[in-house]
């Protein structure tokens, strides 16, 4: 838990895109809210909102193409996204 707790500081402090690449584990758990292992849509939602506003010079989109966004991530048309789909959108480096 202290591991959590201190990474969600980091990301807080640094953002998300300057932490390394282990991280994208924990931001993914950070948002997932019920722990099953998935993000929902409101879940990749919250995530993604936090992280466009923690990043001011990051391009933002609009609410149509976050939901494009996460079908393109959701390629078993579940409604659900594993972390390893996650990983692709953002550049940890």
């Amino acid at each position: 838990m202290k591991k959590l707790a201190l990474a969600s500081l980091v990301m807080a402090m640094f953002g998300a895109a300057q932490i390394p690449a282990s991280a994208d584990t924990v931001w993914f758990r950070t948002y997932d809210v019920n722990h099953d292992g998935l993000w929902s849509y409101p879940e990749y939602v919250q995530a993604e909102t936090h992280y466009y506003t923690s990043h001011p010079k990051v391009m933002r989109v609009t609410t149509e193409q976050m939901r494009r966004n996460f079908d393109d991530l959701d390629t078993g048309h579940s409604g659900m996204v594993k972390i390893e789909q996650v990983r692709t959108i953002h550049d940890w480096d």
